[in-house]
């Protein structure tokens, strides 16, 4: 029995008709349910025991009320948030849609075109999320949703909200912010000073990935990307140094290379 599903629907039966569990990661587990009242389709993420304890409820709290301002075509909003039954969870919109990962382990590679367009959104909203102080933190194939031939941001959630804990804190509890395989390298030397530029990095590597159907390796940085425009070979190039100092200064420059 799903002890966390049911503590939920005893929580908020009133308010949420809860179908069950459509996403499982190491800090969260995303229900879908029904809000009749609204008529229409949300997923409840409900934080991990560990992160609740990191956090604490009044952290978490201050955190979702900045990110509940991100307001963005390309971002999936927080619609509210609190706690239940001991429980910590924010509500979002459902998204009806694939990920870039299911994309891209379905069809192997994207079109460059197609790519590049999603790039130029996500580089959109997070220089939205930049520009009002905002770090995503974790940019990967799994937190870019496909809906309606638009590329939509999930998670301006957790990993901001641990960035602010310290160090050792994360360490006792095992909790890494952020995803190793495309994270940047100031944050993989666990540098506190991280800024937009990480998201930047993070971003080129699932769009070369997009191209590509791989991530890159340092072989490829520093050759260039085959067999796509020269254009968007140097967006690539511009994001994916090494040193944070020599990439992209924002994404809305990214986005501005890519054409």
């Amino acid at each position: 029995m799903d002890e966390v599903l049911e503590s939920m629907r005893r929580a908020l039966g009133e308010r949420y008709r809860i179908d069950g569990e459509i996403g499982r990661g190491g800090m969260a587990v995303v229900y879908h349910a029904d809000e009749p009242r609204r008529e229409r389709e949300v997923a409840i993420k409900v934080l991990d025991s560990s992160v609740r304890s990191v956090l604490g409820r009044k952290r978490f709290l201050r955190e979702v009320s900045v990110l509940s301002g991100l307001s963005h075509p390309h971002i999936v909003p927080i619609l509210s948030a609190g706690q239940a039954d001991g429980l910590l969870y924010y509500v979002m919109p459902f998204i009806d849609g694939e990920t870039v990962l299911h994309r891209i382990r379905s069809d192997g590679r994207l079109p460059v075109s197609e790519a590049v367009v999603y790039a130029k959104e996500v580089a959109g909203a997070l220089a939205f999320a930049h520009e009002r102080g905002v770090v995503h933190r974790d940019i990967k194939p799994e937190n870019v949703l496909l809906s309606d031939g638009h590329a939509v941001v999930a998670d301006f959630g957790i990993a901001r909200m641990l960035s602010d804990v310290g160090g050792d804190t994360l360490t006792q509890t095992g909790l890494v912010i952020g995803s190793p395989l495309y994270m940047s390298p100031e944050q993989a030397a666990g540098r506190r000073e991280i800024d937009g530029r990480a998201d930047i990095y993070a971003l080129g590597r699932v769009l070369h990935e997009m191209v590509t159907g791989k991530l890159p390796d340092a072989a490829a940085t520093e050759r260039g990307v085959l067999d796509v425009p020269q254009e968007c070979a140097e967006a690539l190039a511009g994001a994916l140094a090494d040193d944070r100092e020599e990439r992209f200064r924002s994404a809305a420059e990214f986005a501005a290379a890519l054409g």
